[in-house]
């Protein structure tokens, strides 16, 4: 719903309107760190990002980060950050929001498991450079932030810090649409980010550039499949 949805016109898509989504349960939690439901990393990527994503041939390209570069010789990822990307509380992401993003992942995701044997330090350079220092060569890391389930969404630190290892309370990623609100068994509810922080050039598979045509999006729990259809 962030790059192909929207009106139709002679020129183009037409911005506004409100999408309904039947979607078959309501959700757990809104914190892919912590869970690998479906319905959590579906409305998660109109929400959050990470470094990394995947272009329309499931390559590597950054998102929030503007690359890396690899040294050999102190198994060390260097991984420089975008400038001026926002969260949805206004604040300006910095490294020390992705290093306690990424630690926690690390921590409690699935994902996160398999590569956390691999991490000695995962550390702030500068305010827009992370590291990441291995034990053992792994020339995967790329691929497991990247990776568009069991996302290492970036979060602000407070959030972080306020969570700990239980799910997130306050729903604040850099995505294109923003949380608003969640009615138990009736709607999950995020609007369009005004001040979301798109990158240059066209859509690319999870990453490029994208457009929140809509105004807002609700996504129904439906759990009965022929409610759904109708």
């Amino acid at each position: 719903a962030t790059g192909q949805q929207g009106e139709q016109t002679a020129t183009g898509p037409k911005m506004g309107g409100v999408l309904k989504v039947a979607v078959g349960a309501d959700y757990p939690s809104f914190d892919p760190h912590i869970t690998t439901d479906n319905l959590v990393q579906q409305i998660g990527y109109h929400l959050y990002e990470s470094l990394f994503t995947l272009d329309e041939d499931y390559k590597v390209i950054p998102m929030l980060a503007t690359g890396y570069d690899y040294d050999e010789e102190t198994l060390t990822y260097v991984i420089p950050l975008r400038e001026g990307v926002k969260f949805h509380n206004g604040k300006i992401m910095t490294a020390d929001d992705v290093v306690a993003s990424l630690n926690r992942w690390l921590r409690i995701s699935n994902t996160g498991a398999i590569l956390k044997p691999s991490v000695k330090e995962i550390k702030k350079v500068d305010d827009l450079i992370i590291a990441i220092e291995l034990n053992e060569p792994n020339a995967a890391v790329p691929m497991f932030l990247s990776n568009p389930r069991y996302q290492a969404v970036i979060y602000p630190k407070e959030v972080v810090d306020e969570a700990g290892d239980k799910p997130i309370k306050q729903i604040i990623g850099t995505g294109p649409y923003k949380f608003v609100e969640h009615k138990a068994d009736q709607y999950a509810r995020v609007v369009r980010f005004d001040d979301y922080c798109a990158l240059d050039g066209p859509p690319n598979g999870w990453g490029g550039k994208k457009i929140a045509y809509l105004d807002e999006i609700r996504f129904i729990p439906t759990p009965e499949a022929s409610v759904r259809l109708e």
